[in-house]
Formats: C-alpha cells, structure tokens, sequence
C-alpha cells in the first residue's frame, strides 16, 4: 500500500480517479507489481517455513489462486476481465519463481543439507 500512497502524492494524475476504469499502462505497472510482490511473498514463506519449502510455496500458490477467483467472482470495482485473469496468473506465477530460489541450509524437500 505504501506504493500507492507514493505513487498518489508524486504522480497524481497517474492513478486512475474512484470510479473510472486504469488505464493500460497504470495496470501494466500493478500486475509488474504485483509480480514482485509475489516473488517476495513466496521467498519469505520459503525462508521461514519448516519441513518442505514445497508444500508450503504449494499453499501459498492456492491461497493466491482462491483470492484471484474471488476477485475475479466479486469484480466490485469492474475491472476489466483480462486485468484479473492476467492478475491471478502472474500472481501465481510471481509465487512459484520466488519458491523456486534456493535458500542457503534448506533443501525443497524438508531434508537438511
């Protein structure tokens, strides 16, 4: 959130107005945001879980999926259909490349190395 807070105050006519649809560009940057933000997400989880980094990537990658799905069932503030399909799969995405970097003292499968 303390993106948009800084995006608001530095590009004020960069987000879209409540009520009106983004534009392309503006959602380009979210779902690249968006990307990072997962890759982040899923290599903390991996750091800090205990047993298999792969079920628990796995988890985070449903819980992704639900949330997009829910999204993209809710659609309060209408947007476009390809933006939260696009959303959700770079989501996903985001999550399965930030499970998949090694993290030094951990194999993926639980076992100690």
């Amino acid at each position: 959130m303390l993106i948009y807070l800084i995006l608001g105050i530095f590009f004020p006519k960069a987000s879209p107005a409540v009520g009106t649809l983004p534009s392309v560009p503006w959602a380009i940057f979210l779902l690249i945001w968006g990307l990072a933000s997962a890759v982040a997400g899923a290599y903390v989880t991996s750091l800090i879980c205990v047993g298999s980094r792969v079920w628990h990537v796995f988890g985070l990658m449903a819980a992704i999926l639900a949330l997009g799905l829910l999204f993209l069932a809710g659609n309060v503030y209408k947007q476009p259909t390809w933006y939260l399909i696009a959303q959700t799969v770079v989501w996903v995405v985001g999550a399965m490349i930030g499970g998949s970097v090694p993290v030094q003292g951990k194999d993926p499968r639980g076992n100690a190395t």
